[in-house]
């Protein structure tokens, strides 16, 4: 990730939810939890999707444990 570019691809995100994101005092177990299902749904043009624990382990570098743990203080 040395030379990010808009051509390999981004996600699109509304400034009013961005800027409520910025405000919110999220630890930092939620915002990556947050800033994982923000990529599996706006990152792919959906409203929603079925995430699985396991997947947001692997794409967070948490363990399974600490994402249930976070989804459920969200």
């Amino acid at each position: 990730m040395a030379n990010p570019q808009t051509e390999n691809g981004f996600t699109r995100l509304a400034d009013e939810l961005l800027d409520a994101l910025i405000r919110y005092p999220f630890t930092k177990r939620q915002y990556k939890v947050l800033l994982a299902v923000i990529r599996k749904t706006y990152g792919f043009q959906k409203l929603q999707d079925d995430i699985t624990a396991p997947q947001m382990a692997t794409m967070t570098g948490l363990d399974r444990a600490n994402v249930i743990r976070a989804v459920n203080e969200l």
